[in-house]
């Protein structure tokens, strides 16, 4: 007996809830009627639950949405971010929901590869009172683990974040890729470009400890040219050092000869101990130096600079 005369109250609420709204009633009374039919679909909420969301619908909706052009009002706009889980149903009759109590100037929602949905929307209130705690109470009589974040500023790093992960979703829901979002998307591009070039920038500051500038540039140019310099005047002299121990084992074969008038034969392996240990050690040197040189195909080196790609 309570329990019926508790929802014939909770009746004659709504009843007067339709009756109050500021917009024209016949109009409102219809579309809301046809929400709570969508939302009873659902088959998730009794009907005293769906009684109390016309309650709460009729309460935020006299905050985000009194008048036709109510972004037009000076108020602040509130950008929001929500989430939820849900099936492609579900998740429209919560957004059309959404979108009758709040009307809002943009909206756009997709689904995750966790499974769960999430979007944003730019919403215009028509009074200052309106805030993200009276969405949050709305999104909690769904029952679909819904939440809901202010994003703070217009494409703030929050929301060019949130954009970003509701755009790589699939099944889109909403108005951001019409023509009335196309300063949106802009603003949303823009700001994407501008967060790309200062990770780029920290990323050239912690790996060289210099500011990505000019100035900086010609003299990590000029480090590279004078380095490039000082490396093909050593292999120069390389070189020249190597022609020299090239001769070197005659001149001490010539002198041994002259002196001791012992030779071998070629290729110029001398009897005399002390000669025999010079040739040995220079012969060991020349090998070095070849080895080192082979190596880089007798080229003087040029420092091979790799491109890297600063958006990993």
């Amino acid at each position: 007996m309570d329990v019926s005369m508790a929802l014939s109250e909770k009746a004659e609420k709504v009843t007067d809830v339709l009756s109050a709204l500021v917009v024209p009633v016949a109009c409102d009374t219809v579309g809301l009627r046809y929400i709570l039919g969508r939302v009873r679909a659902m088959c998730r909420h009794s009907q005293a639950e769906i009684d109390a969301i016309a309650l709460v619908l009729h309460d935020v909706r006299l905050r985000f949405h009194l008048c036709k052009n109510n972004w037009l009002q000076h108020v602040p706009p509130i950008f929001i971010g929500f989430h939820g889980f849900a099936t492609d149903f579900e998740r429209s009759v919560f957004l059309r929901v959404f979108k009758h109590a709040t009307k809002p100037r943009v909206l756009h929602s997709t689904f995750l590869p966790s499974g769960a949905f999430e979007g944003f929307a730019i919403l215009h209130p028509t009074t200052s009172g309106a805030d993200v705690q009276q969405l949050e109470t709305l999104f909690e009589l769904f029952k679909m683990s819904a939440g809901v974040t202010d994003l703070g500023k217009y494409m703030s790093a929050p929301m060019v974040a949130c954009i970003e992960r509701v755009e790589g979703g699939v099944r889109p829901y909403g108005n951001f890729r019409s023509l009335r979002a196309g300063n949106v998307r802009t603003a949303y591009v823009h700001a994407m470009m501008k967060r790309d070039t200062a990770v780029q920038m920290e990323r050239v500051r912690t790996e060289t400890g210099l500011a990505f500038s000019p100035g900086n540039m010609l003299s990590v140019h000029y480090q590279l040219t004078n380095t490039q310099i000082e490396l093909g005047q050593a292999f120069a002299l390389l070189y020249r050092l190597r022609m020299m121990l090239g001769v070197m084992p005659l001149a001490l074969d010539v002198a041994s000869n002259n002196a001791t008038h012992v030779i071998a034969g070629p290729p110029y392996v001398l009897n005399d101990p002390g000669a025999s240990i010079q040739t040995q050690f220079i012969s060991n040197l020349q090998a070095l130096i070849d080895s080192f040189v082979n190596s880089t195909d007798h080229a003087p080196p040029r420092l091979a600079v790799e491109v890297v790609d600063l958006t990993v």
